[in-house]
């Protein structure tokens, strides 16, 4: 009785790891799905699904991003709304690069942000995960955004 007990939970559990690898979007599908909801995360004023999807080593053209309860506060703050042209990403092995003009927009008082960049480059990581302690996942991670014709170190002083 034990044994087909036991046999029946193992069963259970590879067929569930089975399913969540073969049902599994690919990594195109869920770069740009880090994407989508970041971006409608920052629109809606909230900081963590943003937080959540930075990597620890963020950058901003190469320059870390030392304080992330500032990017919060701004987020919260501004609601910052950001318009990909195009989100077609490339994918090699655990990396991923999304390049496209962007479209920013974010209320920060009584000057107002608009500005469009034309070549934004988003650089991705992918790490693994278990959910239910048992089932693995992939989560893409923003590692570095660089946009032409921003120059960060300016921006600090």
């Amino acid at each position: 009785m034990k044994k087909g007990l036991l046999g029946l939970v193992a069963l259970v559990l590879v067929g569930l790891i089975a399913q969540a690898y073969l049902t599994a979007p690919n990594d195109e599908a869920l770069v740009r799905e880090t994407l989508r909801d970041m971006v409608a995360a920052s629109r809606e004023g909230r900081s963590n699904p943003v937080l959540d999807g930075l990597a620890r080593s963020f950058t901003l053209n190469g320059s870390p991003i030392e304080d992330k309860r500032e990017v919060a506060r701004f987020i919260r703050a501004s609601r910052p709304q950001i318009e990909f042209e195009s989100v077609n990403p490339q994918v090699a092995g655990d990396r991923a690069m999304v390049v496209s003009a962007v479209s920013v927009r974010a209320d920060t008082g009584p000057f107002p942000i608009q500005q469009r960049f034309p070549q934004v480059t988003v650089s991705f990581e992918k790490t693994t995960g278990t959910r239910y302690f048992v089932l693995p996942f992939a989560k893409w991670r923003v590692t570095d955004v660089s946009i032409d014709g921003l120059d960060y170190s300016q921006l600090q002083e």
